[in-house]
């Protein structure tokens, strides 16, 4: 048997080690940064749409409020073959807050960012004072069930999005063409100019052969192949106040889950009638809600 004070010192060691892990990583990851209010704000992303997408959203929500919006991994990580679950999302969150933050945050999430953000909360309820839910990927019923069974990389004989996310267009000569591009699509057709700009000006980078993807389809496959199945063991945890804004014609958020999530006792949910994109589609009033909710 290992003396005491060996132990202690192990002990001691390893804590060091995860706390020098959470300054590198969290000191490392990019992030938008506005406003200057009494409340902070922590803004976490959908799937495929990097937060510089949101740019109208998150300058609404900063003229009263601190807003933070990290990138999450798939923007800044290269290692897509290590990556089988959701855990390193939510590990870089709390150590982003803990890091960045100061103070409990009013946390906002879209989609993925939704569900990341609520099992950040349940590990870490004392980094949070609120948790702002935009249409997350609550699955519920039949297929989620069948989701648990299948192995994240035969998903895709069930999850309709992830042949979509293959096929994806990944590269476009200039800024007009991918402007064309996205205008082009139904699931875009609700946004006015101003959108479809914010979309190309924050979902694409420019390389040697024009503009790409910055959030890669490759990552976008990941994120829907290894989709949480289960997200109410996390929602049962909170005890945060909690404000649901749904998208009415959402593809994503269907009626089960939404009369589910009802039951949960701290939840007050809310809705717009657009699709899942309505934080980019209508900003100014994706905010309004957010902020009335608050105040």
């Amino acid at each position: 048997m290992l003396p005491k004070p060996y132990l202690q010192g192990a002990l001691a060691s390893r804590l060091k080690a995860k706390q020098r892990r959470s300054t590198t990583i969290a000191s490392h990851i990019p992030f938008v940064s506005l406003g200057d209010g009494e409340t902070t704000m922590h803004f976490a992303h959908a799937n495929a749409y990097p937060p510089q997408c949101y740019r109208r959203l998150l300058h609404a929500l900063g003229r009263e409020n601190r807003v933070l919006a990290m990138e999450q991994r798939p923007l800044w990580d290269t290692d897509l073959d290590g990556f089988d679950s959701w855990e390193p999302m939510i590990e870089d969150q709390i150590e982003f807050l803990t890091h960045h933050a100061g103070n409990p945050v009013v946390a906002i999430g879209h989609s993925l960012g939704g569900v990341i953000t609520l099992m950040a909360a349940a590990r870490r309820p004392d980094l949070y004072s609120h948790l702002v839910l935009l249409d997350p990927v609550f699955l519920t019923g039949f297929k989620s069930q069948v989701l648990k069974l299948i192995p994240p990389r035969l998903r895709h004989i069930i999850h309709p999005y992830i042949s979509g996310a293959k096929r994806r267009r990944f590269r476009w000569n200039d800024r007009d063409q991918a402007i064309k591009h996205f205008r082009s699509k139904n699931v875009f057709e609700a946004f006015d100019d101003q959108g479809i700009a914010d979309l190309v000006d924050g979902g694409l980078v420019t390389d040697d052969d024009g503009l790409t993807l910055k959030f890669t389809r490759e990552w976008e496959v990941r994120i829907y192949e290894t989709v949480v199945c289960d997200p109410w063991k996390y929602l049962r945890k909170i005890e945060k106040p909690v404000y649901g804004l749904v998208g009415s014609k959402s593809d994503t958020l269907f009626d089960k889950a939404i009369t589910r999530w009802r039951k949960h006792p701290h939840s007050v949910l809310d809705e717009l009638p657009y699709g899942h994109l309505f934080p980019m589609e209508v900003p100014e009033q994706t905010a309004a809600k957010i902020t009335g909710f608050l105040k």
